[in-house]
């Protein structure tokens, strides 16, 4: 990035530059406008600071006379001023200047300088996926170019039709819909949006593009939920702006909400297996219970307990036994269906819920299990587990009585010589 300084004070420049460079920017710091001219016509500055009181030129008149240049009609110019006049910013800010700063005030224009180096660097690193339904081609092709050469992808459909087919099948960052199209309304594009089942894809963010400016036509398409609204002829630089804070905004969106589910999930989870934690067992069984008792179907909770855990840890080390543990947890997994609930529910002791599961078929994947784990030797130890098979009975609703019985059959089957399978009414 470049930075073109105009100070009559030497040391002013200097302290300029070496703020400028600390951003890095690239300064070039010159005296009177007479140098900066040619330093304008051959190369591109990001920024223009520039004095009120100049030795050769009125510093107003260069300002006008800039912005009078395509290349710089939206570059930042900053004027420094030692003046107290309160005519001065009217005056500035009338012949194109971005923004005052008494020179006195060093710490205003650093801060204004960050945001300006923040929302420069946001620019270059623009990224998102956009879908564009317009009708019009040779607007389209403008529109979709500058959104391109700004680093966005964009598709771009004629119809509503094929933007809302293609809608529903990709992801998108943003939705810019011209309002009035050849088959269908911006306003029933929308709509579609709008009434997605994806919560995900019903809050993208749209933006309307109209030739139209009355307030009523706006009125009904912030009401049918767009985010933003552009009048045509549309302004590049102010198009990006507003596209830019709407991606920003809903991927910043995507991130907390990421980052809230994995919170959750480690709040629900146990972190050396991955399994559910005893806190999500304690706090879903009854849900499950409540639903088969009211809806007929059967369900039974097996409950595992690895046999002479104890002396692994203490014969391995707990570091071993932690192996262990993540070993017969794969197990567990891999031996249930999508719906069923695997859990830690503390030390060496599993347990696991099956929906709609008689108590036989409850038995079968119990064995399963059992000599899945048995066939294990994690770490070259040789391990098996003991289990506790139980099925729900008519009218009952409490975890515990549950949990007991298929406690007390792994009990039982310790006592029976470990490494089997015991089922309990």
């Amino acid at each position: 990035m470049n930075a073109l300084i105009i100070d009559p004070s030497s040391s002013y420049r200097q302290l300029l530059s070496k703020l400028l460079e600390s951003y890095r920017f690239t300064a070039v710091a010159v005296s009177t406008i007479d140098e900066a001219n040619p330093a304008i016509q051959h190369q591109h500055f990001d920024i223009i600071c520039v004095s009120l009181n100049l030795a050769d030129t009125d510093s107003l008149a260069f300002c006008r006379d800039v912005r009078q240049l395509d290349s710089y009609k939206h570059v930042p110019i900053f004027m420094l001023t030692s003046s107290k006049d309160a005519d001065v910013n009217q005056l500035a800010l009338g012949a194109g200047v971005t923004e005052v700063f008494r020179k006195q005030d060093f710490s205003s224009f650093q801060l204004c300088l960050e945001n300006l180096v923040e929302r420069l660097n946001d620019e270059v690193d623009n990224n998102g996926q956009i879908l564009y339904i317009e009708d019009s081609a040779s607007t389209a092709f403008l529109v979709t170019t500058t959104l391109q050469d700004h680093g966005y992808h964009v598709d771009h459909f004629l119809t509503a039709e094929e933007g809302i087919k293609a809608f529903h099948k990709n992801y998108y960052d943003l939705l810019l819909t011209d309002v009035v199209l050849t088959d269908l309304s911006g306003l029933a594009v929308v709509r579609a949006v709008r009434d997605s089942n994806s919560e995900d894809k019903k809050t993208t963010p749209i933006i309307a593009i109209s030739s139209f400016n009355d307030n009523a036509r706006k009125l009904e398409l912030f009401s049918a939920g767009i985010n933003d609204y552009v009048t045509k002829p549309v302004m590049n630089e102010e198009l990006l702006a507003r596209i830019s804070t709407l991606i920003k905004s809903r991927q910043l969106l995507i991130t907390l909400n990421n980052k809230q589910a994995q919170l959750e999930r480690l709040a629900l989870t146990d972190q050396l297996t991955s399994l559910y934690n005893r806190h999500y067992l304690m706090d879903t069984v009854p849900k499950r219970i409540h639903q088969a008792q009211r809806q007929g179907y059967p369900l039974c909770m097996v409950v595992i307990d690895i046999d002479h855990f104890k002396l692994i840890n203490d014969n391995h080390g707990h570091s071993t036994g932690d192996k262990v543990l993540q070993a017969v947890a794969k197990v567990l997994v891999s031996g249930i269906r999508w719906e069923d609930i695997a859990a830690r529910f503390g030390g060496e002791e599993f347990v696991i819920l099956l929906d709609h599961c008689d108590y036989q078929n409850a038995i079968n994947i119990a064995e399963d299990l059992r000599k899945a784990i048995a066939s294990l030797n994690p770490c070259d130890i040789e391990i098996t587990a003991s289990f506790g098979v139980t099925t729900l009975k008519e009218n009952e609703q409490d975890f515990s009585s549950l949990f007991s019985r298929a406690d007390e059959a792994v009990y039982e089957a310790k006592e029976s010589g470990r490494n089997c399978v015991v089922f309990k009414e």
